[in-house]
């Protein structure tokens, strides 16, 4: 129902190669929500730039039709349509990103 993933990939090409390996370990194992979350350096440049590639490849693999939608920080903090689905389906599940780690939600 749940699986999470911790990212170590450092550019786009292997985040890209992680999370579609992750995806697809996720649909085997029939999960529902999917939270990757990539450990944040003290670099706030490299971590925007993560947190950007990590946007870019959720959107792709989301106009491919793998998964249903995808969940960031800002879409908690404004209260999409989106998050306000996975608060209240999977509230037990929901970790606040800190200094140290930051999360992405997806729905399968």
């Amino acid at each position: 129902m749940f699986n999470e993933y911790i990212l170590e990939g450092k550019c786009l090409t292997e985040l890209n190669t992680e999370m579609r390996f992750n995806i697809a370990d996720a649909r085997a194992d029939k999960a529902e929500l999917v939270r990757f979350s990539i450990p944040l350096s003290e670099d706030e440049k490299d971590n925007l730039r993560l947190s950007n590639c990590l946007i870019k490849i959720l959107r792709s693999i989301n106009h491919d039709g793998l998964i249903q939608f995808y969940v960031t920080d800002k879409d908690f903090e404004n209260a999409t349509t989106q998050a306000e689905f996975l608060i209240n389906k999977y509230s037990d599940k929901l970790l606040p990103s800190n200094t140290e780690i930051r999360h992405f939600y997806i729905k399968m």
